[in-house]
């Protein structure tokens, strides 16, 4: 077992409940005892980014940096927290990064242009009447799924477009596009499916953007990386050497799309005449903290509902806002959480109940105590994780597989027995009958499964130091599984409780329900995104 998998046997020790605040109620994040790290390490290491970000993103260029965006499972944060050596940075290590850093960002850059184009000859422009009160709804557009619906489905808020069409309030979208980056026309099917909605408007990028801003982002590109030397912290802290490694590490795979996104921002304070109210899914990844920053910076007539309408981590640093964000204007001006529970750190943001919109059919949940349909296997974002899961399960004779909606059946085949099978239903379609359910630890499906009432078994990754559930429940309805040995285990011993505990099992689904979810209904919604 590796290292990093160095498990605790014992009771798990109790700490502050993020819920309720006492330390008497044993309820905490359990990614802390399952690898041995304190929470305190990583506000230590918030912190210190924190103090680096105050001068920072005084250029909002560096809004880009992926150091600075606090990701856990960075290898800055890993190197640090598990105290791997410091590697020396040579010329050779710098010059390799720059040079690939270069490469990659003109040919995204050659086919940013070319997406540009297309839109410019099969787009529609949305027309938009920006003296009037409007709503824009920043969200993901799933391009893929798009264009093999053949339609457009629009799955981040949900119930939220029928109560704003009942309280008389105009929206439009502005799609943040996910797509194939390899395959810039695939846009084309996207744009002819969306010119044909004739019940929704849409406000690409690329209408509000001119060859100015594509030439801004060819010099936004040639200076960049120079501007690495200038963040380079060299004040003894413990940490400063990782930090001053991890700023060039990253150079190969960092892009341009936040820097895009503080354009798109500008571009759209630059046109509103009236007042106007975004509705933006919030993870308070770096396209959002540039987005508010353009907004917040140019126009008082625009007010910013982040939507943290998604399960949340204890232990995921890089969602969690502080006052030095807010002071620095990359924050919504409020903040809608998904239930009860707040893991960030600020007293001057405003933070709000909202709706979990993407949630409504755990509200509709049909007892499954007592049925057994076949075990099922949810697969995440993350390629590794899903192998790690299939591979771990590998002693069950029948499952059920439901792939992430970014990812496809031939990534997973190598693990894949032959009397397994793929589906394709809604989760709680899916759900329905099943005992127990495998689920990578990155995922916060593991926590809406548990809302569910379904056993649930972590498969741990060593990619990934995330678990959205805490210790309640642990051992009746959840478990986490190291390796395969682990895995088998775990699913016979919930599988055994369930059968003989269905009440206690209700109890705690009912107690995550409770806690980490509000159902959408009509009058939560307008509370919410004050619509009254």
């Amino acid at each position: 077992m590796p290292p990093i998998f160095k498990k605790h046997n014992e009771d798990f020790e109790k700490r502050n409940c993020p819920l309720c605040d006492s330390s008497n109620y044993e309820s905490i994040d359990s990614f802390y005892d399952m690898y041995g790290i304190d929470k305190s390490m990583l506000n230590y290491i918030s912190k210190y980014l924190d103090n680096i970000k105050k001068t920072a993103y005084i250029d909002s260029e560096n809004l880009e940096n992926l150091v600075l965006y606090k990701d856990l499972n960075s290898d800055f944060v890993k190197n640090f927290l598990f105290k791997r050596g410091v590697k020396r940075i040579k010329k050779t290590f710098i010059v390799k990064h720059i040079f690939i850093f270069y490469l990659r960002s003109m040919t995204k850059l050659f086919l940013y242009s070319i997406e540009y184009m297309i839109f410019k000859i099969f787009g529609k422009k949305s027309d938009v009447n920006w003296d009037q009160n409007l709503c824009l709804i920043d969200v993901y557009f799933l391009v893929n799924n798009i264009v093999k619906d053949g339609k457009f489905q629009e799955k981040y808020f949900g119930v939220l477009y029928e109560v704003l069409k009942k309280y008389n309030k105009n929206y439009i979208f502005l799609p943040r596009i996910y797509k194939d980056a390899k395959n810039p026309f695939k846009l084309i099917k996207l744009f002819n499916i969306t010119n044909k909605d004739s019940c929704n408007t849409f406000l690409y990028e690329y209408e509000l953007l001119d060859v100015v801003d594509i030439f801004k982002i060819f010099i936004f590109i040639i200076r960049y990386p120079f501007k690495q030397f200038k963040l380079m912290q060299n004040n003894g802290h413990e940490i400063d050497a990782y930090f001053n490694y991890e700023l060039f590490n990253v150079l190969s795979v960092t892009s341009f799309s936040v820097y895009v996104r503080y354009l798109i921002g500008k571009k759209i304070a630059g046109r509103v005449g009236g007042n106007l109210k975004i509705i933006s899914w919030q993870e308070f990844q770096g396209i959002e903290k540039s987005f508010n920053k353009a907004i917040k910076e140019s126009s008082k007539n625009i007010v910013i509902y982040g939507c943290e309408l998604l399960v949340g981590y204890q232990a995921y640093i890089n969602m969690h806002i502080t006052d030095v964000d807010v002071d620095l204007k990359i924050t919504p001006h409020q903040t809608l959480l998904n239930g009860r529970c707040n893991y960030s750190n600020s007293k001057s943001h405003v933070f709000r109940k909202g709706v979990s919109l993407r949630y409504s059919g755990l509200f509709k949940y049909t007892d499954n105590i007592k049925k057994n349909a076949k075990p099922l296997a949810l697969m995440g974002y993350d390629i590794s994780e899903g192998l790690n899961i299939l591979k771990s399960v590998s002693f069950l004779e029948d499952l059920n597989i439901k792939i992430h909606p970014t990812t496809n059946e031939k990534q997973f085949h190598k693990y894949k027995k032959c009397n397994w099978n793929y589906i394709y239903s809604d989760l709680y379609e899916a759900l329905q009958g099943v005992s127990v359910v495998f689920t990578p630890s990155f995922s916060g499906t593991a926590l809406e499964v548990v809302a569910y009432g379904v056993s649930t078994v972590i498969i741990a990754s060593e990619s990934s130091l995330t678990n959205p559930l805490v210790s309640y429940g642990k051992g009746e309805i959840w478990d986490i599984a190291f390796n395969s040995d682990d895995a088998r285990r775990q699913y016979n011993e919930l599988l055994e409780y369930r059968n003989h505990n269905p009440k206690r099992v209700r109890d705690v689904a009912c107690w995550y329900k409770e806690n980490f979810f509000i159902e959408p209904t009509e009058e939560n919604i307008v509370k919410a995104f004050e619509l009254g």
